[in-house]
């Protein structure tokens, strides 16, 4: 009997146990309170204008939580990002192309990321977020610069087309043989200071190509052979060769598609969001694509968020659905940054393909904080040799070397 009256009460005692952890359980997941939406708001540069309300529309209708994204001016956006994050006062996401990375990321202003693989990723942009091992930034634009070229101008001249293995003497002999005159020009050189990137992206080529740098061990080197050969060849376009338009410094690559338009130059240097333009206004004429003579600079943004950022898990969801390749394929306006986003219209284009195929061998500009106050001093220095204020390339590269030095504070 005392056996039977022992073995009822323990399962009386489990029973009441199982009962408590039953009422326990239900009380935890009745007091679990869900946090509320939030809204996330996205910095981005100004020519996102038009698409900024269909992805909030196709993000909003989709998500609990919501995003904002506003468009600035790409000029002085490095400085209010800066600015802003220090104030406590930035976005929770901020649009972030090659340039700015270097010098957000060694000031400490950008968050790390955890748990993303390389996997299809543009190459230059994802080098240029990371640092140590971390990712700072998640890529969603990639792309180059290449050569744009007139093919009528070229049969006209009965000039053949660049060759997949083409040189820079190739690309001057082209140059010269294109070139009539005032009338018409080979190619053009921008010299413009407020473009510094297209700049950049023809004179690092030329430098790389003579087997020249700029910045090694966070000193300059544009004084050593390799870069001064590059700078000069840059130079020589225009002033020896006579290929480009006089007046460089007051050019760009917008004034260059103009020209390129009015079948004044035959080639001109330009990324992937040329190729709409060209589509749209060139319908007459018959252009294609070709990389530049070995490394091409490449470039790109990535989404960041700031250490100031208040919502960053919220942050981080928009950025994983807007970089997945389905939705980055419908919804940029840019060529993708994702390998497998090129899958889809309209970036399956074969002119894109041609693009994003050479954007896989791009070299990234200097990895450096400071490199675009140096690139800045380097146009303005240049824009001297090609106005005769400064009598030699070799003078203009001692004298950036100099500045670049005092910049990088050696």
């Amino acid at each position: 009997m005392r056996k039977k009256g022992l073995r009822f009460v323990m399962v009386c005692m489990i029973i009441t146990i199982g009962a408590l952890g039953m009422l326990m359980a239900s009380g935890a997941k009745e007091s679990v309170v869900e946090a509320p939406p939030v809204t996330i708001t996205v910095w981005k540069g100004s020519w996102w204008n038009n698409q900024a309300p269909v992805v909030e529309a196709a993000f909003n209708a989709t998500h609990r939580n919501q995003v904002d994204i506003q468009a600035y001016p790409f000029e002085g956006l490095v400085e209010k990002y800066v600015v802003s994050i220090v104030g406590n006062q930035a976005a929770d996401i901020l649009a972030v192309d090659n340039n700015m990375l270097p010098l957000l990321i060694n000031e400490g202003l950008l968050l790390p990321f955890e748990n993303v693989e390389k996997s299809d990723f543009s190459g230059a942009i994802w080098d240029a977020a990371s640092k140590d091992g971390k990712l700072y930034g998640i890529p969603f634009r990639a792309d180059t610069s290449g050569v744009f070229y007139n093919k009528d101008m070229f049969d006209a001249a009965g000039v053949a087309y660049p060759k997949e293995n083409w040189t820079w003497d190739d690309f001057l002999d082209i140059a010269i043989k294109l070139t009539k005159g005032n009338q018409q020009y080979g190619f053009g050189i921008s010299g413009s200071a407020a473009a510094a990137t297209d700049f950049e992206a023809e004179v690092l080529p030329m430098i790389w190509a003579f087997g020249g740098d700029i910045i090694r061990d966070n000193k300059m080197v544009l004084d050593e052979q390799g870069a001064i050969k590059g700078l000069q060849f840059w130079v020589d376009l225009a002033n020896k060769h006579k290929v480009s338009p006089a007046g460089a410094v007051n050019y760009d690559n917008k004034d260059y598609i103009e020209f390129f338009l009015n079948g004044r130059v035959a080639m001109m240097m330009g990324g992937s969001n040329v190729i709409p333009m060209l589509k749209e206004k060139a319908a007459d004429i018959d252009w294609d694509f070709a990389p530049v003579p070995g490394k091409s600079k490449g470039f790109g943004v990535a989404y960041a968020i700031p250490v100031s950022c208040k919502n960053p898990e919220a942050a981080r969801e928009y950025i994983d659905w807007f970089t997945t390749p389905e939705i980055l394929s419908e919804y940029t306006i840019r060529m993708p940054a994702r390998a497998t986003a090129t899958n889809n219209p309209p970036w399956n284009d074969p002119m894109y393909v041609k693009v994003m195929n050479a954007a896989v061998d791009s070299k990234s500009p200097p990895l450096n904080p400071r490199w675009v106050e140096i690139r800045a001093m380097m146009i303005r220095e240049m824009q001297k040799v090609l106005t005769g204020q400064t009598k030699s390339v070799e003078e203009a590269a001692r004298i950036m070397t100099q500045q670049g030095n005092t910049m990088l504070g050696n």
